[in-house]
């Protein structure tokens, strides 16, 4: 598994792609090898069920890892601003602790990073310098989409 780490005032955050179902334990291995300590999953249900990821909660808690998740759509925005609100505080005082968390959706760019981004301007970083920090770690432009972006960049007035 591919961890995309981004630069952050306090803890460790990194994007990432899904784990792969087939090699779940692999993937787990590479958590811990990267000291991964909690995962923000971002799959809706039917799509965690259709790439074999239902029990990821499951797998990572076993293997100590924790775990929550937050539907937003591929290449959509959250849709309860009140959810992601609280999920973005509650991850960015995680990371306060000096916690390693890791944001995964399907592909790893689109929602994963404008939720990092969200989790790093409410640390106190500017929206366009967290784009940036997450666009040099992945190596290429993010989020997928114009309204993701938006989405990210008026998240300076949260």
């Amino acid at each position: 598994m591919r961890f995309y780490w981004v630069e952050s005032p306090v803890g460790r955050i990194a994007t990432a792609a899904a784990p792969n179902a087939d090699r779940m334990i692999e993937e787990i291995i590479d958590m811990r090898e990267e000291k991964v300590e909690f995962v923000l999953s971002l799959l809706q249900v039917d799509e965690a069920t259709e790439i074999g990821l239902i029990d990821e909660e499951l797998s990572l808690e076993a293997a100590g890892i924790g775990f929550r998740q937050i539907a937003i759509a591929d290449f959509g925005i959250p849709e309860n601003s009140l959810e992601i609100d609280s999920v973005i505080v509650d991850m960015a005082k995680y990371l306060e602790t000096g916690g390693s968390l890791v944001v995964h959706c399907r592909g790893g760019i689109g929602r994963s990073s404008i939720v990092v981004s969200a989790i790093l301007t409410h640390l106190g970083v500017k929206s366009s310098d967290s784009m940036r920090h997450i666009e040099k770690a992945r190596g290429l432009r993010v989020p997928e989409t114009s309204s993701q972006r938006e989405w990210a960049m008026h998240r300076d007035s949260c």
